[in-house]
């Protein structure tokens, strides 16, 4: 039997088996057709590369597409785009599979001493989101044992028109490569402000207690009527437009109808599956949230 790797402090959740190796993909595509094909055909493309099983191709091209020629795709086309991609990542991102040749990913094995929170830091995600896609335990992990990492940080842009928020990576080459989109609430009256954020350094709350600007009542962090739910991740100001602004964030929410609509005070609400999914992929004072129209 191995030894355990040294305990972290905090104590989370369950279920521990080894993360598998995936068969190997192809070779990615070579040369410039990739960027001059049209849209349509790039598009095509890439669907051809998931239906054959080519993932990690398959999902570089269309997050080309979807990200630096969003205009030339109908809005049918980027929803398929993002379904699809999502529906990839399980198995690329949230799972313990690890593909030959993906490159927002590695294998990591534990060495004595070894703390999952340390593992974490400097690949720019949160242990607990590592945790998850390994269904590995903290303070279970032991020596030897191969773990997938993510080379992050998260990143996020919020689209108001749209009322979706979509999380991306960034690839070697600093482009954004989609992983999966959540649905949003938003400020009323239009009230959430456009612009760059980054999630503020020790700001992220779990079970946090709040006081009305309004009113000033205060909601105690075990109320049941506490409108922000059990998740606060603190934006602060990163661009001009921002700058100056305080006191928002992404939070959760006692109201899930109210998500896909104006009601906030100018946060950025999810569902509760939502908040805490997204709580455990961005990272404090690395992880940046734009703002904008679409």
């Amino acid at each position: 039997r191995q030894p355990l790797a040294t305990e972290p402090p905090d104590d989370p959740a369950p279920v521990s088996p080894t993360p598998r190796v995936a068969q190997a993909s192809p070779p990615p595509p070579t040369g410039s057709a990739r960027f001059t094909a049209r849209p349509d055909a790039r598009f095509q493309q890439g669907m051809d590369f998931i239906a054959d099983g080519r993932l990690v191709d398959g999902r570089r091209v269309l997050s080309d597409l979807l990200f630096e020629h969003a205009a030339a795709l109908s809005p049918a086309d980027a929803a398929t785009i993002r379904d699809t991609l999502a529906s990839v990542n399980k198995k690329l991102i949230f799972s313990p599979d690890v593909l030959p040749g993906d490159p927002l990913v590695e294998q990591y094995t534990v060495k004595p001493g070894d703390l999952l929170l340390r593992i974490a830091r400097p690949y720019k995600v949160p242990y607990q989101f590592i945790e998850q896609i390994n269904k590995v335990q903290a303070n279970r992990l032991r020596v030897g044992q191969k773990i997938k990492m993510i080379k992050g940080p998260f990143h996020a842009h919020v689209s108001k028109d749209d009322y979706r928020m979509d999380l991306f990576l960034e690839g070697p080459d600093g482009k954004p490569i989609y992983i999966t989109s959540y649905p949003v609430g938003l400020g009323e009256f239009d009230s959430t402000p456009e612009g760059k954020w980054l999630v503020e350094p020790g700001r992220k709350v779990t079970n946090p207690g709040w006081s009305n600007p309004r009113t000033g009542k205060y909601y105690a962090s075990d109320d049941p009527e506490n409108p922000i739910g059990e998740y606060w991740i603190a934006l602060e100001g990163a661009d001009n437009q921002t700058a100056d602004l305080k006191g928002y964030g992404i939070h959760g929410t006692i109201d899930p109808q109210s998500v896909g609509a104006q009601a906030s005070m100018g946060c950025i609400r999810l569902r509760d599956s939502d908040i805490e999914q997204v709580y455990h992929m961005l990272v404090e004072g690395e992880s940046t949230v734009v703002i904008r129209r679409r």
